[in-house]
């Protein structure tokens, strides 16, 4: 499944498109589990492993992961990260690739 990038009406932010059906679900959740580092995984442990040459931010590599209880969390650019791996009830999803912007991700109205 794919979730579209998209302008989030600032300089310093991006958004996800809107999505019906299980997209929406994938998308709310990953939403809600984006942001700063210590609010989002404040209790997270640095991983030896870096992050797959396929999640890209910029001209860049964020290869910084954490694990914390409810998933894996990829530090895209400092101080924020973005859920990686991780369960939408019965479903494990996983991020196979990114090509990001350095902003923060935000819900648009």
């Amino acid at each position: 499944m794919e979730l579209k990038v998209i302008d989030g009406n600032h300089p310093a932010f991006i958004a996800l498109r809107p999505e019906q059906g299980e997209p929406a679900v994938l998308r709310s959740y990953f939403l809600t589990h984006t942001g700063p580092e210590k609010m989002i995984a404040a209790n997270a442990n640095t991983l030896k492993q870096s992050a797959p040459a396929a999640w890209k931010v910029g001209k860049h590599r964020g290869s910084k992961l954490i694990q914390a209880d409810d998933a894996t969390y990829w530090c895209y650019t400092p101080g924020l990260v973005l859920p990686a791996t991780f369960r939408i009830g019965q479903a494990t999803w996983k991020l196979e690739s990114a090509d990001l912007p350095p902003l923060m991700f935000v819900e648009l109205p």
